[in-house]
């Protein structure tokens, strides 16, 4: 993960100084000259960040430890950058509302501009050469690459038609069910795509190779042919293996004109099956240009891909009914795969406690075949009880990890995503295993760490996040979907064994941890999450204790009243806070040095049952972006200065019934998206721009996931005619097409 993590702090440095270089506030020439020359070097270290992936995924020692200490320095200049940024960006602001406060007068006092100018220019100083000393320091041999985002490792894989059928016993109903479709008289198309997609590991080849072999197939087809395509979709080279598998003979060097003229003559009329075997490509015109060469068989011709990704899949089968995902094995059918594999002659032993063993193991390995496979084979021909249970209780999971059959195989699908998405899969592994990961929280979370990476400013990032979410759930690094009311997507879970890919990736990026290792985090972790259940005994400082710089800390399953003392701190290593999320964990009040986390994009503090009031110095987080009060039962008051809050997007104040009025001024938070609770803003004395203005926030919450384009509906019965004619309301408005106000009895004018 580090390479990955390195390319985008130094995308999100440059992004930074970039806007520190055209925002010119209390910039002297010499800061702008300092900025400048430390882009140039941070450019320099991203161009050698690909030749450094390269040696770094060949398990090159030398490199990984230059990759880390890169890391090091390239976080701290982050974390700087942003103090700084966020610095000027608060002035800005003031600026903007035409604020007079005494502190802006001071700050921008010509004697202060100085001060500050020479100390920024000072720490970005020290910044550009702690960089340079780690660049320089770099091996000999890594040289400067120009960026490609389609490239991934080189992993040799092929793969063949052939199989023993009477082997694999447990895919015969999809076997049936595929063959069905292959032998299906469909006469909209004379070649038709069926598609087979899923999980790395659930046997996709080896159900074509079933279908392929079969007799009913055979008979059938006048023409059969298979390729693996794997990695490379190359035309030319594609077009030379289908006519190799037609024609059983090498074929000479042809240019591609000759090719596609050989290929069209060798399927001509005759009713073909092609497999297409492990696709990758994800551009419908690369498949198009294929497709265009493959029509010319006889009607009933049929092409049959396997691929890892939806998303493929349906750019290659043009029908949904030609779409068919290949799911886990069930219970039964593991079992039955896992005995004709682990035990002699696949005969179940009498030992009952070595058979309950055996069970638990293959719980533990979900339903990919591969998993049951390379365990069955590593415990074939020793029925020792110990062994057995030795390896449930210690060895399950480093075999799973470290087995070259299971890892590398799903790794493949991580190293075709983007850069972009490898952070964003990899962040997930601080979810504990079987965890139902709701969408908008995770999107929440990525927005946080930076992670979201909008084409353009118009582009909202929770859409941004919406479409990676569904990217990976495409590609099967997700699954078991829940859906709402309106068929759309709101939380899922992850595989074991992807969940385990996560984790191998991030290493110790990201720890994964429980009351007791609490004090043996390694100290170069970044993101934390516990799982497990606190008491009044815990103390939250021991969760990072010893780390330095962390920027996530979730809690799972706390669950319990925790009461914080008055003298209770957030340590100098809890400063890089991007995201906090307590958990559900109750308690009396907040720390008090809350407002200390200046970095802070999201906090979670929901589910409780004490707190009355929030205190005002939460006013201070500056970048806060989500805060969670979701079940806030006894809450009555929220922080009077809450307008100060510029960045908020999600408020969140589901089921805070006992709200007695809204601070003053919310209006002003002109990128709030999240709003709850109609009722009782509507029941406030403000003036009824501000009602409106809120109403339309609180409404627009529910449909903003799901449509970029709002529709809102605003239920009032509030004369709102000069409302709506005031240009002060239409601010929350700006990307609305439509707004249908219901149970309204004043007559309303089109303004809009």
């Amino acid at each position: 993960m580090a390479e990955v993590i390195l390319f985008d702090a130094a995308g999100k440095i440059l992004e930074v100084l970039g806007s520190l270089v055209a925002k010119e506030i209390g910039l002297a020439s010499g800061v702008k000259d300092e900025i400048r020359q430390l882009i140039d070097t941070v450019r320099t270290v991203k161009d050698i960040l690909h030749d450094a992936e390269e040696q770094h995924s060949k398990k090159n020692e030398e490199v990984a430890v230059w990759l880390q200490r890169l890391k090091d320095a390239l976080y701290d200049a982050d974390d700087l950058l942003d103090d700084y940024y966020t610095e000027f960006q608060q002035l800005r602001e003031a600026m903007n509302r035409n604020t007079l406060a005494k502190e802006v007068r001071i700050f921008f006092s010509k004697s202060n501009q100085i001060a500050f100018s020479i100390s920024m220019a000072h720490k970005i100083k020290a910044i550009k050469k702690k960089l340079e000393a780690v660049f320089n320091a770099r091996p000999i041999y890594l040289v400067e690459q120009l960026p490609d985002k389609n490239r991934v490792e080189n992993v040799e894989r092929e793969t063949h038609s052939f199989v023993h059928a009477d082997k694999v016993f447990w895919r015969d109903e999809d076997k049936n069910n595929v063959i069905r479709l292959l032998l299906d008289s469909d006469g909209r198309e004379n070649v038709l795509v069926i598609s087979i997609f899923g999980l790395g590991g659930l046997g996709k080849t080896t159900l074509a190779q079933l279908v392929y072999n079969d007799q009913n197939i055979i008979n059938h087809f006048k023409l059969r042919m298979w390729v693996c395509v794997c990695e490379d979709f190359n035309l030319k080279i594609i077009m030379e293996k289908i006519i190799k598998s037609a024609t059983r003979k090498e074929i000479e060097k042809l240019e591609i004109d000759q090719l596609q003229e050989c290929l069209r003559k060798e399927i001509n009329g005759k009713k073909y099956l092609l497999v297409l075997d492990d696709i990758w490509n994800e551009n419908p015109g690369m498949w198009d240009k294929l497709k265009n060469l493959l029509v010319n068989g006889a009607r009933g011709s049929k092409i049959l891909v396997t691929t890892r990704s939806e998303k493929i899949a349906k750019i290659t089968s043009k029908f949904s009914s030609y779409v068919y995902p290949l799911r886990d094995l069930d219970e039964n059918k593991s079992w039955s795969l896992f005995l004709q594999i682990a035990f002699e002659h696949g005969i179940e032993p009498k030992d009952s406690k070595l058979v309950t063993f055996a069970r638990e193991i293959v719980a533990k390995c979900g339903g990919v075949p591969l998993v049951r496979i390379t365990i069955g084979h590593l415990l074939y021909g020793n029925n020792n009880r110990d062994h057995w249970l030795h390896f449930r209780d210690n060895k399950m999971t480093s075999i799973i990890k470290n087995e070259s059959d299971i890892l590398p195989v799903l790794k493949l699908s991580y190293d075709h995503l983007p850069l972009h998405l490898k952070q964003c899969f990899v962040y997930c592994a601080l979810f504990p295993k079987g965890y139902k990961i709701e969408k908008q929280k995770l999107v929440y979370l990525w927005m946080a760490q930076g992670f979201l990476q909008a084409s353009n400013e118009n582009r909202c990032l929770e859409d941004v996040g919406h479409k990676y979410f569904m990217n990976l759930l495409s590609r099967s690094f997700f699954q078991d979907p829940e859906y709402d009311k309106l068929d759309n997507v709101v939380a899922c879970k992850m595989h074991d064994l992807i969940h385990d890919l996560a984790q191998s990736i991030a290493g110790f990026e990201c720890i994964v941890a429980t009351l007791d290792t609490t004090n043996r985090f390694d100290k170069r972790c970044r993101h934390v999450s516990l799982h497990s259940t606190v008491d009044s005994s815990w103390k939250f400082q021991t969760v990072v204790h010893g780390v330095t710089h962390v920027r996530t800390l979730l809690l799972f399953e706390s669950n319990a009243f925790l009461e914080l003392d008055g003298d209770f701190e957030f340590s100098s290593s809890s400063m890089s806070l991007r995201a906090l999320d307590f958990g559900e964990l109750e308690f009396k009040k907040l720390p008090r040095s809350i407002d200390k986390l200046k970095p802070l994009r999201y906090l979670n503090i929901s589910y409780n049952g004490y707190i009355v009031a929030l205190p005002n110095s939460m006013s201070r987080l500056w970048n806060l972006e989500t805060l969670d009060l979701s079940n806030y039962l006894e809450l009555k008051e929220l922080p009077r200065d809450i307008r100060k809050l510029v960045n908020l997007r999600h408020l969140t104040n589901e089921e805070c019934d006992f709200l007695v009025g809204m601070p003053y001024g919310l209006g002003l938070l002109t990128n709030l998206r999240t709003l709850w609770n109609l009722e009782t803003l509507l029941q406030m004395r403000y003036p009824e721009m501000e009602r409106l203005a809120y109403a339309l926030l609180i409404t627009s919450r529910k449909l903003r996931p799901y449509f970029p384009a709002h529709t809102i509906h605003v239920m009032t019965n509030y004369p709102l005619r000069q409302v709506l004619q005031k240009p002060e309301a239409l601010v929350f408005a700006c990307n609305l097409v439509r707004i249908n106000v219901l149970s309204c009895s004043h007559r309303l004018v089109p303004i809009l």
